[in-house]
């Protein structure tokens, strides 16, 4: 049973890793230009993604608009070798479809030289199913003259989605100089759920059952928040 307890640990540490090294800030770039740049647009730019990278720069758009920006599909793979044992890997693989950002400009409001922004981004989306089995005869109970005849069964699930919600201000100072500021409201939803199950049997048949092992995991979050970014362009 501690040979399976270590499975459980290293299979989950590295799905873990795994999605640690993909939520980041760049995880999705906005707009065409940005998407080609790879993201180093704050210090210059000025379309409706400002709204996300410098707030700022909204102050010398000239002509109200909306936009809309996405990446259409996304295809993902995780592959993790040996994750459940000596040549025993895990992957999953999926196909969703990722709308970035829908975002407008309002400009001259009033008359002055402010401009309003607005914009529904998404921000981070994955998901994963992993489904793994494993059997065969292996030497599990001491004292036993024959080996035993050993099903270990591994699932994995988890969803992540994060979309932002903004409104933005920002007014040109002069004809070199804008300031900008969004609020975002946020929505985190995380749902995961894994399970682990090692079943011993004295021989191939469903009623020789000797011992069950089982670990059972769920988790569903939710949360709202709120962000603002101030820029200067």
């Amino acid at each position: 049973m501690k040979k399976i307890l270590q499975l459980v640990i290293l299979v989950a540490f590295s799905i873990s890793s795994t999605l640690a090294q993909e939520h980041h800030y760049w995880f999705q770039n906005y707009g065409a230009h940005s998407s080609a740049l790879g993201g180093a647009v704050v210090a210059n730019w000025f379309d409706n993604s400002a709204i996300f990278y410098n707030p700022g720069a909204n102050a010398f758009v000239t002509d109200s608009s909306i936009s809309l920006s996405s990446s259409t599909y996304l295809y993902s793979e995780t592959y993790l070798r040996e994750g459940a044992g000596p040549n025993s890997s895990l992957f999953s693989s999926s196909v969703e479809t990722i709308p970035s950002i829908f975002s407008g400009v309002l400009t001259n409001l009033d008359k002055s030289d402010i401009t309003l922004s607005y914009g529904l981004l998404n921000i981070n989306s994955s998901r994963y199913n992993i489904n793994k089995q494993e059997r065969g005869m292996v030497d599990v109970i001491p004292n036993r003259s024959e080996s035993q005849f050993y099903i270990g069964d591994y699932s994995y699930k988890s969803k992540y989605l994060e979309d932002w919600a903004g409104l933005g201000l920002s007014k040109q100072m002069n004809a070199n100089f804008g300031i900008g500021g969004t609020v975002f409201i946020t929505s985190y939803v995380h749902d995961y759920y894994e399970r682990n199950e090692a079943r011993i049997f004295s021989d191939q048949s469903a009623n020789s059952i000797l011992a069950v092992n089982t670990f059972y995991d769920e988790l569903e979050f939710r949360h709202i928040g709120m962000l603002a970014k101030i820029g200067l362009a």
